[in-house]
Protein backbone atom coordinates (compact mmCIF):
# COMPACT_ATOMS: atom_id res chain seq x y z
CA UNK A 1 0.00 0.00 0.00
CA UNK A 2 1.14 3.56 -0.73
CA UNK A 3 0.31 6.77 0.34
CA UNK A 4 0.03 9.44 -2.61
CA UNK A 5 -0.63 13.29 -0.76
CA UNK A 6 -2.86 15.66 -2.54
CA UNK A 7 -0.39 18.47 -2.08
CA UNK A 8 3.00 18.89 -1.42
CA UNK A 9 5.42 18.50 1.21
CA UNK A 10 6.15 19.50 3.85
CA UNK A 11 2.70 20.81 4.61
CA UNK A 12 -0.41 18.29 3.92
CA UNK A 13 -3.32 19.50 5.86
CA UNK A 14 -6.15 18.36 4.39
CA UNK A 15 -8.02 17.77 0.70
CA UNK A 16 -9.76 21.10 -0.40
CA UNK A 17 -13.41 20.91 -1.03
CA UNK A 18 -13.92 17.21 1.23
CA UNK A 19 -17.40 16.38 2.65
CA UNK A 20 -17.23 13.07 4.47
CA UNK A 21 -20.24 11.54 5.27
CA UNK A 22 -20.89 8.01 6.49
CA UNK A 23 -24.81 7.45 6.84
CA UNK A 24 -25.99 4.38 9.26
CA UNK A 25 -29.34 3.24 9.72
CA UNK A 26 -31.88 0.63 9.88
CA UNK A 27 -31.52 0.15 5.78
CA UNK A 28 -34.57 0.07 4.04
CA UNK A 29 -36.75 -2.34 1.99
CA UNK A 30 -37.28 0.32 -0.84
CA UNK A 31 -34.27 2.34 -1.56
CA UNK A 32 -31.40 0.76 -3.45
CA UNK A 33 -28.71 3.59 -4.95
CA UNK A 34 -25.18 3.23 -5.55
CA UNK A 35 -22.81 6.09 -7.07
CA UNK A 36 -19.24 5.34 -6.43
CA UNK A 37 -16.87 4.01 -3.62
CA UNK A 38 -14.53 7.38 -3.53
CA UNK A 39 -14.69 9.81 -0.96
CA UNK A 40 -12.63 12.45 -2.44
CA UNK A 41 -14.37 12.51 -6.08
CA UNK A 42 -18.00 14.10 -6.45
CA UNK A 43 -19.82 11.58 -8.16
CA UNK A 44 -20.48 11.97 -11.89
CA UNK A 45 -23.07 8.94 -11.93
CA UNK A 46 -25.49 7.87 -9.14
CA UNK A 47 -28.31 5.03 -9.90
CA UNK A 48 -31.54 3.71 -8.59
CA UNK A 49 -33.22 0.59 -9.27
CA UNK A 50 -37.08 0.28 -7.42
CA UNK A 51 -40.16 0.67 -7.05
CA UNK A 52 -40.44 4.58 -7.39
CA UNK A 53 -39.00 4.07 -10.79
CA UNK A 54 -41.46 5.86 -12.83
CA UNK A 55 -42.07 8.82 -9.89
CA UNK A 56 -37.94 9.36 -10.07
CA UNK A 57 -37.36 9.60 -13.53
CA UNK A 58 -40.74 11.61 -13.80
CA UNK A 59 -39.17 14.42 -11.11
CA UNK A 60 -35.65 13.97 -12.69
CA UNK A 61 -37.34 15.17 -16.04
CA UNK A 62 -39.38 18.37 -14.19
CA UNK A 63 -35.68 19.33 -12.42
CA UNK A 64 -34.47 19.31 -16.27
CA UNK A 65 -31.48 17.24 -15.34
CA UNK A 66 -29.81 14.40 -17.43
CA UNK A 67 -30.05 10.84 -16.43
CA UNK A 68 -30.07 7.71 -18.32
CA UNK A 69 -32.84 4.40 -17.97
CA UNK A 70 -32.04 0.91 -18.34
CA UNK A 71 -34.78 -1.51 -17.74
CA UNK A 72 -36.05 -0.87 -13.93
CA UNK A 73 -32.70 1.45 -12.99
CA UNK A 74 -32.20 5.17 -13.60
CA UNK A 75 -28.93 6.81 -13.50
CA UNK A 76 -28.83 10.20 -13.39
CA UNK A 77 -25.47 11.77 -14.97
CA UNK A 78 -23.22 14.40 -13.36
CA UNK A 79 -19.94 15.61 -13.66
CA UNK A 80 -17.02 13.96 -11.58
CA UNK A 81 -14.50 15.62 -9.97
CA UNK A 82 -11.73 15.39 -7.94
CA UNK A 83 -12.51 16.92 -4.33
CA UNK A 84 -10.00 20.08 -4.50
CA UNK A 85 -12.08 20.89 -8.29
CA UNK A 86 -15.51 20.33 -6.70
CA UNK A 87 -16.76 23.67 -7.38
CA UNK A 88 -16.19 22.26 -11.42
CA UNK A 89 -18.81 18.97 -10.75
CA UNK A 90 -22.01 18.04 -10.89
CA UNK A 91 -22.92 16.12 -8.05
CA UNK A 92 -25.17 13.38 -9.46
CA UNK A 93 -26.18 11.71 -5.99
CA UNK A 94 -27.18 14.77 -5.05
CA UNK A 95 -29.71 14.98 -8.21
CA UNK A 96 -30.72 11.47 -7.68
CA UNK A 97 -31.51 12.42 -3.92
CA UNK A 98 -33.74 15.21 -5.56
CA UNK A 99 -35.21 12.63 -7.20
CA UNK A 100 -36.30 10.42 -4.72
CA UNK A 101 -36.99 12.70 -1.87
CA UNK A 102 -40.02 13.50 -3.77
CA UNK A 103 -41.49 10.14 -4.46
CA UNK A 104 -40.62 8.33 -0.59
CA UNK A 105 -40.18 10.06 2.67
CA UNK A 106 -36.91 7.93 4.24
CA UNK A 107 -34.61 9.49 6.89
CA UNK A 108 -31.65 9.18 4.76
CA UNK A 109 -32.65 11.69 1.98
CA UNK A 110 -34.60 13.86 4.39
CA UNK A 111 -31.49 14.86 6.31
CA UNK A 112 -30.05 16.51 2.79
CA UNK A 113 -33.09 19.16 2.87
CA UNK A 114 -33.54 19.43 6.93
CA UNK A 115 -29.56 19.92 7.17
CA UNK A 116 -28.73 24.06 7.93
CA UNK A 117 -25.98 23.75 5.80
CA UNK A 118 -27.73 23.04 3.21
CA UNK A 119 -27.48 26.28 1.32
CA UNK A 120 -23.62 26.12 1.70
CA UNK A 121 -23.34 22.85 0.26
CA UNK A 122 -25.75 23.82 -2.91
CA UNK A 123 -23.78 26.95 -3.50
CA UNK A 124 -20.20 25.52 -3.06
CA UNK A 125 -20.22 22.52 -3.72
CA UNK A 126 -23.15 21.27 -5.81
Amino acid sequence: MGFAPDAEFPLTYAEKGLLQVKLHGPGSDTLDFHSGDAFNVVPGKASYKGEYFSQVVEKLSSLKFEYETHEDEVTVLGVSKHAKDAPLGVNALVRLVKGLHSAVEHSALSIYFRSSWEKMLQEVVF
